[in-house]
């Protein structure tokens, strides 16, 4: 962080606002230990338009939750701005996150032998919810919607 900020050869800092970092950082420790997820803090994982981050993206649907929640969806697909960021960091999370549940879904079957699999809580959900049969077992939308909220709980203001 130090290094990336350009920090490093200065004898003092100014921070004018201590939010954006404090919310990269919870995302950073979040995604490392309950995720296992490596994103490092100055290049973040892109999303697969090639311009907004994984980080930001999960920033933009954290700060504009309500207003999706609360306004039908014909409307968020009127030509405004700011609904047309908040579809694409939908699109940027959503694309992220079924890339990372097919992955660990081929770690899950490929270590179901071995103990080398990783131990953190989104492994365990996918684990658990591959050997769940039935009615009970969750579609990947589903995983990822208990995914989102584990985030947000940790990384929301």
């Amino acid at each position: 962080m130090e290094a990336a900020e350009g920090w490093s050869n200065k004898p003092m800092v100014d921070i004018p606002s201590a939010d954006t970092l404090s919310t990269k950082m919870a995302l950073l420790v979040i995604a490392r230990c309950g995720f296992g997820l490596s994103f490092d803090w100055r290049s973040p994982p892109i999303g697969p338009d090639g311009e907004m981050s994984v980080q930001e993206a999960l920033r933009l649907l954290t700060d504009s939750y309500i207003i999706s929640m609360m306004i039908p969806k014909w409307i968020q697909y009127l030509p405004f701005p700011g609904f047309a960021q908040i579809r694409r960091s939908n699109d940027v999370f959503l694309t992220f996150m079924e890339h990372e549940i097919a992955v660990r879904k081929e770690e899950v079957r490929a270590c179901s032998e071995s103990s080398e699999e990783r131990i953190d809580a989104f492994t365990m959900l996918v684990r658990a919810n591959e050997q769940e049969r039935g009615k009970l077992r969750l579609s990947d939308e589903e995983v990822i919607g208990n995914v989102f909220i584990l985030l947000f709980a940790g990384h929301g203001e």
